[in-house]
């Protein structure tokens, strides 16, 4: 599903004076520039459903792991989705699982939805379990000082 907060809008080429600028043409604001384009504010890499992939990611924006994955995450954001399922480490600001993790999580805000299956350890400053979640593991949650 597209995000529009992970995105901003960029000016395209100035126009010229010949260009109609008319109430139904696409013209951003009085600056005289056309169609906005979309530039991603932060990259997101995706595994789709049905996807299987071996090995480490690294990446400055989110990772959403609808697929099965093997290996390690580094991102800002991860997402491990209902029918996702990631076997590895992860190390993030923000951590959502729905779907099987394998692992340990290492983050700032770690997410647990009801259809959630961890085996494995979290390490969060803030923790939400929701109720039907299951973790085997250990846990723990301290505050930053």
């Amino acid at each position: 599903m597209w995000n529009k907060a992970a995105f901003r809008l960029r000016a395209a080429t100035p126009a010229g004076p010949e260009v109609d600028r008319s109430d139904n043409d696409p013209v951003s604001e009085s600056d005289g520039t056309l169609g906005p384009t979309l530039e991603p504010e932060h990259p997101s890499s995706v595994i789709s459903e049905g996807v299987i992939a071996r090995g480490d990611i690294s990446s400055p924006g989110s990772v959403h792991v609808n697929g099965a994955l093997t290996g390690d995450v580094e991102a800002d954001v991860v997402h491990v989705g209902r029918n996702g399922s990631l076997e590895g480490n992860v190390q993030a600001r923000q951590v959502t699982v729905a779907g099987q993790v394998n692992g340990e999580l290492r983050c700032e805000q770690a997410s647990l939805q009801s259809t959630a299956l961890l085996t494995g350890s979290i390490e969060a400053f803030t923790l939400q379990i929701e109720a039907g979640a299951i973790t085997e593991g250990r846990i723990r949650v301290e505050n930053r000082v």
